[in-house]
C-alpha cells in the first residue's frame, strides 16, 4: 500500500436522523478536506466514533472509501 494515499483525520462530526435512528458520519482531513462516511445504523456509528475518540495519543488515518487505520502510540518505561 502506498503511504501517499492515506489522509490524516483531525476531527469528526456526527449527526443521529431520529426519524430513521441512523447516524451519518463526516471526516475533517488534515488539509481542510472533509469526507462523509454515510449513513449506518446507530452500532457501526458507534464502533467508528470509538475509533475516532481521542484516548492517549492517537493517530487516525483514512483511505478514500476503503478503510480508517487508528495507530496508537505508547510510552516505554
Amino acid at each position: 500500500m502506498n503511504t501517499n494515499d492515506l489522509a490524516t483525520v483531525v476531527g469528526y462530526t456526527s449527526l443521529w436522523h431520529s426519524e430513521s435512528n441512523s447516524v451519518s458520519i463526516e471526516l475533517a482531513l488534515l488539509g481542510g478536506e472533509r469526507k462523509t462516511l454515510g449513513t449506518m445504523d446507530c452500532e457501526q456509528a458507534n464502533m467508528i466514533i470509538g475509533m475516532l475518540t481521542k484516548n492517549g495519543k492517537k493517530s487516525v488515518s483514512y483511505k478514500d472509501n476503503e478503510y480508517l487505520q487508528v495507530s496508537e502510540f505508547y510510552q516505554f518505561k
